[in-house]
């Protein structure tokens, strides 16, 4: 199986990184997911969601575990932090509050 180079799923790994959690992506059966004491996916809608049961058996204990909320809350508040723009606009672009750049020229 192959594992896809999602934005969502480098993000995550750049965290991982950045906080000193040992990551390790490797195949795996379903009998070690239902051993697991947590699991999450990444994906660009869900950003990271917890997995908390597999074919009906609980993973851990049921329950968003708290490497999952943590990542999720860091990945979006990282999201939601205002960037330095890398490069200045184009003309009849500008930015308004904490939207991203937009064009705002008026059609005639």
């Amino acid at each position: 199986p192959q594992i896809l180079s999602g934005v969502t799923r480098r993000a995550i790994l750049r965290l991982a990184r950045e906080d000193g959690i040992p990551i390790e992506e490797r195949p795996f059966s379903v009998e070690e997911a239902h051993k697991a004491r947590e699991a999450f996916m990444t994906a660009a809608s869900a950003f990271v969601l917890p997995i908390v049961s597999i074919d009906g058996s609980a993973v851990g204990n049921g329950e968003p575990g708290p490497v999952a909320r943590a990542f999720r809350a860091h990945y979006i508040a990282e999201a939601r932090a205002p960037r330095p723009l890398r490069e200045p606009p184009a003309p009849g672009f500008r930015r308004t509050s904490s939207t991203p750049w937009r064009c705002h020229r008026r059609r005639s």
